[in-house]
């Protein structure tokens, strides 16, 4: 399965950060939860507020035909850059 999780921030005043990959296995947060990634030389913390889940046939694998691509989407709150 080919894994992305979009970190989107619910004011747009920053842009959205995506991790992905074939075989990622980062826990996905749940709401409430305070979450930190670093990206473009800055540090981000934020909280999440809601997710979404979709599959996705156009990222099934060529290996395997019952392979789908899942998209999570995390909507959070930033509250610290540095």
């Amino acid at each position: 399965m080919y894994i992305r999780q979009i970190f989107k921030p619910a004011d747009q005043r920053y842009s959205e950060f995506a991790v992905e990959g074939a075989d990622f296995a980062a826990p996905v947060p749940d709401t409430g939860d305070i979450i930190y990634w670093t990206a473009k030389e800055k540090s981000y913390s934020a909280r999440v507020q809601s997710k979404t889940f979709s599959y996705d046939a156009d990222e099934i694998s060529l290996a395997r035909t019952d392979d789908l691509g899942l998209t999570i989407t995390i909507i959070v709150d930033v509250i610290g850059v540095a």
